[in-house]
């Protein structure tokens, strides 16, 4: 007895070709599988590149295989399809991934006590006004600097230039070196 199926068939067709094409199915399961699994290996795993590289290589494999099984079958135009596409699905999905993942390291580096959150008063940086004479800057008060001092004064442009880079910021000193030519 015939089977009904095998009979109602085109005459020239055989009954193999009408079999569910399963293998193309598989592997483009298999090629969404290598498209999701490094961005979630990247997003949830500690050691993202680890676990991704493992994935990928498992899955590569896998469709390589199925791959090769569906061209003996005559079905392959689904792999090249998938092999024009996935490299650059699996680069900008690793890609994505990544900098997703550093941006929430960042964010949680960022966002851990982080010390210009607090607003700050003028207070917090500066006590009170600091005098001249509060950094040693006034004739008298260092005996080196108030030699400089003398010798500038009576015209030796060296020691101008030293009592310069050598006295306080806004103190007598510098002010003395300046008004005498220092620098110049």
């Amino acid at each position: 007895m015939e089977n009904e199926a095998v009979r109602d068939l085109p005459e020239g067709v055989d009954a193999s070709e009408d079999r569910p094409r399963l293998l193309p199915a598989a592997g483009v399961g298999v090629a969404v599988l290598l498209v999701v699994a490094p961005w979630l290996a990247f997003r949830f795993a500690p050691a993202p590149v680890e676990v991704a590289a493992v994935i990928l290589v498992v899955l590569l494999v896998v469709l390589t295989t199925l791959g090769y099984l569906a061209s003996t079958r005559g079905q392959g135009a689904t792999f090249v399809a998938i092999a024009l596409v996935l490299p650059y699905l699996v680069i900008g999905t690793v890609a994505y991934a990544a900098a997703d993942r550093a941006t929430t390291e960042l964010e949680s580096i960022f966002d851990e006590d982080d010390p210009f959150d607090e607003e700050f008063s003028e207070e917090d940086f500066f006590d009170d006004e600091v005098l001249p004479e509060d950094l040693g800057g006034t004739y008298g008060s260092d005996p080196r600097l108030d030699a400089l001092h003398d010798d500038c004064v009576d015209g030796d442009a060296d020691a101008c230039d030293e009592l310069y880079l050598e006295s306080p910021v806004g103190s007598e000193y510098e002010s003395v070196a300046i008004e005498n030519g220092a620098g110049e």
